[in-house]
This record gives structure tokens, C-alpha cells and sequence, in this order.
């Protein structure tokens, strides 16, 4: 190889090895101007697991993404560009531009020094690692089997239908109970929920404390942890072989919700506005029992692009569909699973419904007040229809809000919880003030008259039993090193199939 080319080769090297550090450290920051401290585990997952669909998500963060990388481009040329071309275009405007000039020459010395750049490829890696939770994989080494020791395998457990009652899950984007705090936000955000009756006869539950595991801080993980009673973790590093065939059939080894419903006759209803690809939600509710599965492809149909969002189609018109979904349902006369997610909420900025902008609503604080309000309404329909008597209702977050604009004002509160509210004709009462989300699963079951022996399924504890009032103080420092055991059997969830399906 001659000079010439040996020269141009150590530029485009350089190049590259420059835009890598710039990228990174712009990335980064991006990252967390838009959604705040993310875990390793999500950012595996959504690197293996969520391609199918993540072309169609937020467009808005796409191009927001894209500026970042064109300015890394831009500063990566000006920082290898030669200095005197600088410092003579100075010369013809001011001096000012002079000093710059000769300052950007001193550091466009320094980053063609071998030495520096390595350095600054390292720190860049670190910054990257922090900020994607890629370091916390040497402060949590696997231990021995953990998860196993507690784990209640549902496809084991006789569990008994009862009244076999209808059930409305409805997953509230980032929703937490913090927003109902008036001091902070001036109002009651959450006022339109927390104001909803108890059914005739029935109950409404609102458990004080509702916490977040580890495993379980992200829409898909919020709702695996709910409906299986496990948290999710990425498992393909290092088994790539096997990477298809876990990909088509999501966490294959577990009994969740809707494969208990199914084995009962119910028929699994999931109703979203994103497409149904992203962060294999379709596939994991097919996997588990889900035989409807209404997503933005659907909505694209039926309605025109005003009533489309970043993400998908807006919440107002989401539970519009689930209120019309459900009358049907309830005239069908088949027991029925009723789920759906929300997306207004989802940060950076969240989407103001046009409607809700009409109504004088603005902001943030505006957009989780008029989703608030929207399914408070869905739960009024609910209510008033003759199907009430034998509908239980449950409204959670799917997870603690990530970064948003008042994500700071949550974060001052010392124990964050996200919302939760069960609506049920059974006569009930919460036995343990505060719940995880692996509780969910036996709870929900719970609330529709379900018997559950030993009330307990998966990590989760029955929220209205005295096994949950008696699991000790201690319960929640130690599920964290429960569920954050990926260990054999937790694995093995992945890979067998499940019994009683």
C-alpha cells in the first residue's frame, strides 16, 4: 500500500472512530432528555426482541434521533476539518472568529492524536454503558436458583372459576398515583378516576402502595409482570441458536392470564393504538391465550389521520372503541377478557387529544387529565350497562412515568406507586397495603370470584389474602433479589411448553 492510500485509510479510520465518540455522547444525552434512566434489561430487550414494528413508532422521535446523529456527522467534519481553512475564513469577519478558529485547531491537534481518541473511545463506552444500564450487569452476578424457590408455576394450581365474571383491564401509559396530588400539580389529575363508585353491592379497591420490581419498568415487562407473575428479562445473549423460535412464541413456558381465561371459556380481547409488532405485544398475546388483537394496522381503516397520534390512534378514540367492543361483548353471552393500553401519556411529550383541547385542557398536566377522564368514562359506560353485575374492572399503570416534562415533580415524592383501582361486584377487602405487580395475576383473578388455593400464582401473592398480610415487612427488598434471578428455571420459561394450555 502506497502513502497516498495508507493516508486516506488513517483519515476515514479516524473518521470513524471520531463520529463513534461524538454519536455516542450525543446519543446519550438524547437518551436521557427523552426518557431518563433506562435498564439494561430494556435495552436488550428492544435490541433483540422489538424490531418488528419500531419503524412505526413516535416518527417525531425518529426525527428527533436523526438530528442528533447529523449534527454528530457535522461536529466529527469540523473537528478533522484542517484548522487554517478556519482561521482564514476568520480573518475576512472579526477577530473573535480568529480565536476560535485557532482554539477549534487546538483540539482538531489533539483528536488526531491515537492516544486521545482511544481515551475518549473509552469514556464515550462508559457514558454509554451508564446511561443503558449496561453496568449494572457486573453489579448483579447470576446467584443460584433463586426464582425457582418461589416461583407457583399457574399451570399447576387448581384454580376454580366461579361466577366465571367478565373482566375490563384497561393499562393506563406511565400512569402513577402521584398525578393525583394536588399540591404538586395544582390539581387532582386523577380526580375523574378516584371519584368512581364501588358496583352495587361490590367493591372499589385503590391498594396505597403499588411498587415496581425489578423486570417490570416498561409497557411489555408492566404487563407480563401483571398477567404472568414474573418479571422479563432479555435471555438471547449467548443462545442465538435459539433466538427464531423464542422470538415466535413469547415466553412459551408460562400460564398467564389469558391462558387461564381461555382454559375457562373466555374469550381474551386486547385492544391498543400502536401497531401490534412493537415490543412483541402481539406476539406474546397470542402466545398467551389473546384471540383479538385490535392494534394501529386495524385503526388505519377506520379512521383519517387527525385521530392518529405519534404513536397510534389517540386514547379518546381507543376507549371509544372499547366501550362500543364491550357492549358487544357483554351481548355475545360468552365470559370475556376486555384489555386495552393507552398511549397518550407516553413520554417525552405526551399527545393532547384534539378533543381534549377543546375542552380548554393544555400541557402535560393536560393530556393525563383528559386520559383520566376518558377512561373514567369507559368505566361509567361499563357501569350502566346490564352487564355491570357481572364485570370486574381493574385500571393500573402499566409502569412508573418515564422522562416527561413534570417527570421531576414525580420524582420528589419519596414513594412513588403507580395507579391502581379494582371496580368489583365481589365483596372484598385488601388484606396488604401495598402489592407488587406480580400480585396482580392472583389479585385480578381474585376480584372476578376466582378461588385461588394458596393464593398464590407465579412471584404473585393474592392482595385480599392473608398469605399477602403475612409475607413480612421485608417482602419487597427481598422480591428484588427474587425476581432478579435468572436463573434455570426462569429460563426454562422460555423454552417449554406450557401445561394446561
Amino acid at each position: 500500500m502506497n502513502g497516498r492510500w495508507w493516508y486516506v485509510l488513517k483519515g476515514a479510520l479516524r473518521f470513524l472512530v471520531l463520529f463513534a465518540v461524538i454519536s455516542m455522547v450525543l446519543g446519550c444525552y438524547w437518551s436521557q432528555k427523552k426518557f431518563g434512566q433506562i435498564s439494561w434489561e430494556q435495552t436488550l430487550f428492544h435490541l433483540q426482541i422489538v424490531g418488528d414494528g419500531l419503524a412505526g413508532a413516535d416518527a417525531a422521535l425518529g426525527r428527533s434521533f436523526a438530528r442528533q446523529m447529523f449534527w454528530a456527522v457535522v461536529l466529527t467534519l469540523l473537528l478533522l476539518a484542517p484548522g487554517r481553512s478556519f482561521v482564514a475564513m476568520g480573518t475576512t469577519v472579526n477577530a473573535g472568529l480568529v480565536a476560535l478558529g485557532k482554539g477549534g485547531a487546538i483540539v482538531r491537534s489533539l483528536v488526531k492524536d491515537w492516544r486521545v481518541l482511544s481515551l475518549m473511545l473509552v469514556g464515550s463506552l462508559l457514558f454509554a454503558g451508564k446511561t443503558f444500564g449496561a453496568l449494572d450487569m457486573f453489579e448483579h452476578p447470576e446467584a443460584r436458583e433463586v426464582f425457582g424457590k418461589y416461583y407457583v408455576d399457574p399451570g399447576t394450581v387448581a384454580l376454580q372459576a366461579g361466577s366465571r365474571r367478565n373482566l375490563v383491564l384497561v393499562y393506563v401509559e406511565s400512569l402513577e398515583k402521584g398525578y393525583a396530588d394536588a399540591d404538586s400539580f395544582g390539581r387532582n389529575l386523577l380526580a375523574d378516576l378516584q371519584t368512581l363508585s364501588a358496583p352495587e353491592g361490590g367493591s372499589r379497591i385503590i391498594f396505597p402502595e403499588m411498587y415496581q420490581s425489578v423486570g417490570t419498568g416498561w409497557t411489555i415487562a408492566g404487563i407480563l409482570s401483571t398477567q404472568c407473575g414474573v418479571p422479563l428479562h432479555s435471555v438471547l445473549l449467548g443462545d442465538g441458536n435459539r433466538q427464531g423460535e423464542m422470538v415466535s412464541r413469547f415466553m412459551p413456558g408460562a400460564v398467564c392470564l389469558g391462558d387461564a381465561l381461555q382454559a375457562k371459556g373466555y374469550r381474551n380481547v386486547f385492544m391498543h393504538g400502536p401497531y401490534n409488532g412493537f415490543a412483541g405485544v402481539r406476539t406474546f398475546l397470542v402466545t398467551h391465550g389473546y384471540g383479538e388483537v385490535y392494534g394501529r394496522e386495524y385503526w388505519q381503516q377506520r379512521y383519517g389521520q387527525d385521530h392518529m397520534n405519534g404513536w397510534g390512534l389517540y386514547d379518546a378514540d381507543l376507549l371509544r372503541e372499547g366501550a362500543s367492543k364491550f357492549d358487544e361483548l357483554a351481548k355475545s353471552g360468552q365470559p370475556f377478557n376486555l384489555t386495552l393500553l393507552t398511549i397518550d401519556t407516553h413520554g417525552p411529550d405526551g399527545f393532547l387529544n384534539p378533543k381534549c383541547q377543546a375542552e380548554g385542557l393544555t400541557g402535560f398536566t393536560g393530556v393525563v387529565a383528559c386520559t383520566a377522564g376518558k377512561v373514567a368514562a369507559l368505566v361509567s359506560h361499563i357501569q350502566a350497562s346490564p352487564a355491570a353485575g357481572n364485570t370486574t374492572v381493574v385500571v393500573m399503570g402499566d409502569h412508573l412515568a418515564m422522562r416527561n416534562p413534570v417527570s421531576d415533580i414525580l420524582a420528589k415524592h419519596d414513594r412513588r406507586g403507580v395507579f391502581n383501582l379494582i371496580l368489583t361486584p365481589e365483596h372484598l377487602r385488601p388484606a396488604a397495603d401495598s402489592v407488587s405487580r406480580f400480585d396482580m395475576l392472583p389479585t385480578m383473578l381474585a376480584a372476578m370470584g376466582w378461588r385461588i388455593p394458596q393464593d398464590r400464582l407465579g412471584l404473585g401473592y393474592n392482595g385480599f389474602s392473608a398469605a399477602a398480610k403475612q409475607r413480612g415487612g421485608d417482602w419487597q427488598q427481598r422480591l428484588e433479589a427474587i425476581a432478579g434471578n435468572k436463573s434455570p428455571r426462569y429460563l426454562a420459561l422460555w423454552r417449554e411448553q406450557a401445561r394446561n394450555k
